[in-house]
């Protein structure tokens, strides 16, 4: 009985759901067999990764400069697929106006840095976590802290939620905040 053949979206798919360790692990064993410069291959994987699941949020539809949603593929530039707005000509990608436009890390490694900037990690720590962890060999103290500013800024310019109903604040919570207000 012949073996199915995998698509190329399966294939897709399976990537971009799997771990940066497993994603570049895989990305190393292609570079050998394939005789190619790992470091070139990665960058590759990692911006067709990162334009997929732009893509399925639905980031950049319409043209960032006049909100046309009549815009056309335009090529490719750096394997990043290039749009152009119909109406006014303007030329951008998934990744135009994002916290991640000129990035070079995984969609993980983004994740990873997040949760590490809400639980109060130093940016020293960080690149101690990202070297160590998860091998980002060649991050330095200069992008992460970049990194941390974008990810801050993101969260700020965040709505605040409207709360309505009964809203609960437990007293516990409360006592520590009236102590640390005491004490300045």
């Amino acid at each position: 009985m012949p073996k199915r053949m995998i698509t190329h979206d399966e294939v897709t798919d399976y990537l971009s759901k799997l771990a940066y360790t497993e994603f570049r692990d895989i990305v190393y064993n292609y570079s050998i067999s394939a005789k190619t410069d790992f470091e070139k291959e990665l960058d590759a994987m990692v911006t067709l990764n990162f334009q997929n699941r732009l893509e399925k949020l639905g980031i950049n539809k319409v043209c960032p400069k006049c909100g046309s949603p009549s815009i056309k593929k335009y090529g490719f530039r750096n394997r990043t697929q290039i749009f152009k707005c119909k109406s006014c000509s303007t030329k951008f990608s998934l990744f135009t106006n994002t916290i991640l436009e000129n990035t070079k890390w995984h969609w993980d490694i983004w994740v990873v840095v997040l949760g590490m900037i809400i639980n109060g990690y130093s940016v020293e720590a960080m690149v101690y976590v990202l070297k160590n962890d998860f091998g980002c060999v060649g991050i330095n103290h200069k992008t992460v802290w970049l990194w941390r500013m974008k990810l801050i800024h993101a969260i700020a310019a965040m709505p605040m939620p409207i709360l309505s109903g009964v809203v609960q604040i437990m007293k516990h919570l409360l006592g520590s905040r009236r102590k640390a207000l005491g004490s300045l």
